[in-house]
């Protein structure tokens, strides 16, 4: 076994915790010396992880703020599960806890004390907790599923944020060793390494046969339904994640389309123009005509994010219809893939 670094990110710039940390990269072995990752504002923690599987004792912290390059980006779609995490499906160990008047979305690591087998008072861990009998070491919480109306590309990000919850802070209130217990005796240490919450992503064009889940990375998807789902993961008996901070948004960039020089022609219904391919939603349209005189005038019709019709009458009515040659320029956003 090669020794490796273990990388986690938090959307923290200040004050940013490893054990509150999205884990990125689980395993980076030897000889390699970088990774690449999708570049996201907040904090990057690395620790080191020798052939044995022990960790170093404090992580090394890079801060980075990103600028906000994709300012041409259109919110569509906003799903936001947090505080009350009731829009969503919960796996059996995932609950909604409440403390100190905040919702956490929490792995449950424990089992009611009066399921457990064994004498009453020989469980470990808190009473409340469920002692530590029966450890769930995983539960996921999915997201509604996110419709874009057609197929699109589009940018999904998710913003998460999660606290280590444990309540056996006492050093004899943990099952384990007493010196297996990461950190130091008497500190209060911010640097543990148990828990974790994966983001899952999962696509289909039809609503009915989806990708298995797969790793979520901030990007593009070409797709129209989306599911998310968040893994509460521990590898500790007491320790567990508990989210906080949980939503979506699905962006779509601005985009340009246009076309110089058409003749209008002369028939009634006017001219028909599509755009190629249709837009999400069209938040601008500019039309210009070089020989446009006082007498004559143009009108749209049957705007839509797929095209518009327009005609040129002579007059200030709509009886004679003119062949003119325009120009024309969409703003909007979105890029139809397919209907």
């Amino acid at each position: 076994m090669d020794s490796s670094i273990r990388l986690r990110h938090s959307p923290n710039v200040v004050d940013a915790t490893f054990q509150e940390g999205q884990i990125l990269a689980e395993k980076v072995s030897k000889p390699a010396s970088t990774i690449v990752l999708p570049a996201k504002t907040g904090t990057y923690m690395i620790k080191a992880v020798d052939v044995l599987g022990i960790s170093s004792l404090n992580s090394t912290k890079s801060k980075i703020i990103m600028n906000q390059i994709d300012y041409n980006f259109n919110v569509v779609e906003t799903s936001t599960q947090s505080p009350n995490f009731t829009a969503g499906t919960k796996s059996d160990d995932v609950e909604v806890v409440t403390r100190d008047g905040e919702n956490f979305l929490q792995l449950l690591t424990g089992e009611l004390f009066d399921d457990a087998s064994g004498n009453f008072d020989s469980q470990l861990g808190n009473f409340d907790d469920g002692g530590d009998t029966a450890n769930n070491v995983e539960g996921t919480y999915d997201f509604p599923v996110i419709d874009t109306g057609n197929i699109f590309t589009s940018r999904v990000t998710v913003n998460l944020g999660f606290n280590r919850f444990d309540p056996t802070s006492f050093f004899d209130s943990f099952g384990g060793n007493f010196d297996a217990r990461e950190g130091l005796f008497d500190g209060n240490y911010n640097e543990f390494d148990d828990v974790n919450v994966e983001m899952l992503i999962s696509t289909s064009n039809d609503n009915s046969t989806y990708t298995d889940y797969r790793n979520y990375i901030l990007g593009d998807y070409k797709t129209r339904y989306i599911k998310l789902r968040a893994k509460l993961t521990t590898t500790s008996g007491t320790s567990a994640p508990a989210i906080h901070t949980l939503s979506a948004t699905v962006d779509m960039p601005d985009r340009v389309y246009g076309q110089g020089d058409i003749a209008s022609g002369t028939a009634g219904g006017g001219k028909a123009i599509t755009y190629s391919p249709a837009f999400k939603a069209v938040q601008a349209l500019g039309i210009t005509v070089g020989d446009l005189d006082q007498n004559e005038h143009y009108v749209i019709t049957n705007k839509s994010a797929s095209g518009f019709t327009i005609t040129f009458y002579q007059g200030s009515g709509t009886g004679s219809v003119v062949n003119k040659t325009f120009d024309y320029q969409a703003k909007g956003y979105g890029y139809l893939e397919s209907s």
